[in-house]
């Protein structure tokens, strides 16, 4: 990375930052957060969103989904450590998407799987459903009591009782924003497509 790239990378990144702080800032002080949650809340019905089908549907499997490109890049990260002669000289695999793929096409996106796995691995893994969500103890939605739970509602980035399966930071949440990766691998390269 030449200096140009990285001062423009400091200033992308310290904008985003920026950007979340406020907006941050906003949810915590406006009480924007149980507002919103309100809208999904009836007393005599609880969280009546959770029994429609789909919403259940995407609440146990929509973090499934991330998982497909961390395997497809996990094995064509490995396929690319294969000398050619295993590979029958050049060609792998038949036309993909109108392209051969070769062994030598897929060294040079090494970086690429790398990144794709890495970002799940260390954001959604390690991070926020690690270190994260364990130590903060935001207590769900449906435990606070305002919405029938019993423990009392604890803002972003506050401290409430540590333990296992916290609402904050979002496991969900993060595994979505984790699904713009392709934006981070085409940014530089095909600015239309990213």
């Amino acid at each position: 990375m030449n200096n140009k790239s990285r001062v423009h990378f400091i200033k992308e990144f310290a904008a985003v930052l920026l950007a979340l702080v406020i907006v941050d800032r906003f949810i915590a002080f406006s009480g924007l957060d149980m507002r919103v949650q309100n809208f999904f809340y009836d007393k005599d019905l609880g969280w009546y969103l959770g029994d429609i089908p789909l919403f259940r549907y995407l609440f146990m499997y929509g973090e499934k989904v991330a998982w497909v490109p961390v395997i497809i890049s996990a094995i064509l990260l490995a396929v690319s450590f294969l000398p050619r002669t295993l590979s029958h000289g050049k060609y792998i695999m038949a036309k993909v998407t109108g392209k051969v793929l070769s062994v030598d096409i897929l060294r040079k996106h090494r970086k690429n799987f790398v990144f794709v796995i890495l970002l799940m691995a260390i954001g959604p893994g390690l991070i926020v459903n690690t270190a994260l969500k364990d130590t903060l103890g935001r207590p769900r939605p449906r435990e606070v009591v305002e919405f029938g739970g019993t423990h009392e509602f604890v803002g972003t980035w506050s401290f409430g009782d540590a333990g296992r399966n916290s609402s904050f930071p979002s496991g969900h949440s993060s595994v979505a924003f984790y699904m713009i990766f392709p934006f981070f691998l085409l940014r530089g390269k095909n600015k239309l497509a990213a």
